[in-house]
C-alpha cells in the first residue's frame, strides 16, 4: 500500500483514487496511510490515533499479508509485532549491536551466511518446517483478533471496513517471467520463504469464512510481468490491484 519501488502516480492508492472517482457520481478522496514495514499490529494503532484525532473516514481499508507472514520469522517463538523489529529495536536503543547492523548487509557477510546455509542446510530446514504449522495459525490468530477490534472501531465511529490478503510471488499460479521466475528460485532456499508460504496457505482457509478477502490469487492468469521483488508490486501490479478492491467494494457497498 506504501507503494515501495514506484513513483507516487503508480501506487496502489492512486490507481484506486481513479477508479473510484471514474465509476462514481461523487468525489472520492483516496488517503495512503501505509508505512514500510508495519503490520496489522500498527496499523490497527494507526487508524485508533486518526479516529482519536478527529479523523471521520467513510471506507477504510486493511491491506496486508506480506509483513504479517514475514513478521513470524525465520527464529523461534510467536510472531514479532513488527516487520524486522529484530533489527529496528538495536538502532533505537543504540546498542553495540545496532552500530555495527550494516555488517549484516555486506557481501563478505552474506557469502559467508551462504556457505553456512549449503553447510546446515538440512538441519535448519526441519526446524523451520517444524514450526510451520503453528506459526501460521499464531500469524493469522493475530491478524483475526486485529480485524475484530477493527470492524468494532467501525460500527462506533460509522465507517465501512474493507480488509484484504495481498497477492504475493511465494503464491499463487501466475505464469511467471524470466526475471519473476528467477525469485522464487531464490527463496526456495530461504526459510523465510517457507513460513510465508505456510501462512498464505493458513490466510486462504481462513478466508473462507468471510471476515476478509484474499487476493493471494488474483494474477494467476496475468502473462505480464507484475513483481519488482517477492512482495512489492509495479505500476502494472498495483493497477491490477487496485481494480480488484474497487470492484470489491462497488459489489459490496454495504459492509
Amino acid at each position: 500500500m506504501y507503494g515501495t519501488a514506484v513513483p507516487d502516480w503508480a501506487t496502489l492508492p492512486s490507481y484506486l483514487s481513479r477508479d473510484l472517482n471514474t465509476s462514481s457520481s461523487g468525489c472520492v478522496v483516496v488517503s495512503n496511510f501505509g508505512v514500510e514495514g508495519y503490520v496489522s499490529n500498527q496499523e490497527l494503532i494507526l487508524l485508533t490515533e486518526q479516529l482519536k484525532a478527529g479523523g471521520h473516514p467513510d471506507i477504510v481499508i486493511f491491506y496486508d499479508g506480506l509483513n504479517d507472514a514475514g513478521a513470524a520469522g525465520p527464529s523461534s517463538g510467536p510472531p514479532q509485532p513488527h516487520f524486522y523489529i529484530e533489527k529496528i529495536k538495536p538502532r533505537i536503543e543504540g546498542s553495540l549491536a545496532g552500530r555495527f547492523d550494516f555488517i549484516h548487509e555486506s557481501y563478505t557477510f552474506q557469502i559467508a551466511k551462504a556457505m553456512q546455509g549449503v553447510l546446515f542446510r538440512r538441519h535448519a530446514s526441519q526446524s523451520v518446517l517444524n514450526e510451520l504449522h503453528t506459526k501460521a495459525v499464531a500469524t493469522l490468530d493475530n491478524y483475526e483478533a486485529n480485524l475484530r477490534i477493527a470492524k468494532a472501531l467501525a460500527k462506533v465511529y460509522n465507517f465501512r471496513i474493507y480488509c484484504f490478503w495481498q497477492p504475493s510471488l511465494y503464491y499463487g499460479q501466475k505464469p511467471l517471467v524470466p526475471f519473476e521466475k528467477q525469485l522464487p528460485e531464490i527463496a526456495n532456499r530461504d526459510p523465510w520463504a517457507l513460513i510465508t508460504t505456510a501462512v498464505y496457505q493458513e490466510a486462504e482457509n481462513r478466508a473462507a469464512t468471510g471476515s476478509f478477502t484474499f487476493f493471494g490469487g488474483i494474477f494467476d492468469s496475468v502473462k505480464e510481468p507484475i513483481y519488482v521483488d517477492q512482495g512489492h508490486l509495479g505500476p502494472r501490479g498495483n493497477e491490477l490491484a487496485a481494480q480488484a478492491i474497487a470492484n470489491y467494494i462497488q459489489a459490496h457497498p454495504g459492509n
